[in-house]
């Protein structure tokens, strides 16, 4: 089967999203303009440039999520840079050269998905004739992100059309990212200094984790059971449950976001790594480490966050 064509798909592309810009520049709705995204389905190819201004941001607000605080408005995830909530999308690729060139790397992606996932090697289906690598998979969709951050840095000129906020970004996004995609995929077209200016609880978030893995290692982990208790995770009836029947890692991670402390994976590291190993590595062999790690360390887990407030 053959490659998609991904300078082609720039070429088609380039110019009918230029033609959206320019459109918007003489409408009376530019202005503001806080944000430009092209977001992209990375399964089927599909692209939507989509751009929002304060006014339409603050009119989303008042009419949709009146309850909304700062906290969901604000932020990597928050309201005002979820371009499914942006007031202004146009669909610019409807030409049959473009739906074309989307179903050749629709239909290419699949080659390679259903390959890695197929259970047998025998399996005959023409699909199998790609590589089973899933590397490639990877790659592929790559290619797809680094097009459309091409496009948005070629647009550069285009953009000085519109009525621009001082911290007004343009970059691109896929559907349905986790949190680490959606920084990465801002930072391939946001340089550090308006990422900073426009986000900064990222920043913030990072420098607040840097400052307790700077403690003696008695004190970080006391800083994590804190906060752990913090949220009243010691109410729990049965202080030996195991700490990942109570919450999965991700709604740790909301809980934290919340409070705009994205550092659940280095809690999770520290009660379930560090404590087990220092309060432990001298009552078992490293080979009964090995064997009876993970039992140990889910009830340990559960104790320490049972007793929390006890234990700080």
């Amino acid at each position: 089967m053959k490659k998609p064509d991904f300078e082609a798909l720039h070429k088609v592309l380039l110019p009918s999203f230029r033609e959206v810009i320019d459109e918007f520049s003489k409408s009376e709705d530019n202005e503001e303009v806080y944000a430009v995204v092209l977001d992209g389905n990375d399964e089927y190819g599909y692209l939507i440039l989509s751009l929002n201004t304060e006014k339409a941001l603050r009119k989303r607000i008042d009419e949709v999520y009146p309850e909304y605080e700062n906290s969901d408005i604000f932020g990597l995830h928050g309201l005002k840079y979820n371009s499914g909530d942006f007031t202004f999308q146009d669909i610019a690729t409807e030409s049959s050269e473009f739906e074309s060139l989307r179903k050749s790397y629709n239909q290419y992606l699949s080659c390679l998905t259903e390959k890695y996932l197929a259970e047998s090697s025998d399996d005959t289906d023409e699909y199998f004739t790609c590589s089973s690598d899933t590397s490639e998979v990877d790659a592929l969709v790559e290619q797809f992100s680094d097009v459309m951050a091409r496009i948005i840095k070629d647009l550069k000129a285009d953009l000085n059309k519109l009525d621009k906020t001082s911290n007004f970004i343009a970059c691109h996004a896929f559907h349905d990212m986790d949190e680490e995609t959606v920084e990465r995929l801002m930072r391939k077209t946001v340089s550090d200094v308006d990422f900073d200016s426009c986000i900064p609880e990222v920043r913030k978030n990072q420098e607040f984790v840097d400052s307790i893995k700077a403690l003696p290692i008695k004190q970080r982990i006391n800083t994590w059971l804190k906060i752990l208790s913090d949220y009243r995770i010691s109410e729990f009836d049965s202080i030996s449950s195991k700490f990942y029947e109570w919450h999965q890692p991700s709604e740790v991670a909301t809980m934290l976001r919340e409070r705009r402390i994205d550092a659940y994976p280095d809690i999770v590291n520290y009660l379930d790594e560090i404590i087990y190993l220092e309060q432990y590595r001298q009552e078992y062999s490293k080979e009964g480490v090995s064997i009876q790690k993970e039992t140990k360390k889910a009830e340990i887990s559960g104790v320490l966050l049972g007793g929390a407030l006890a234990y700080v």
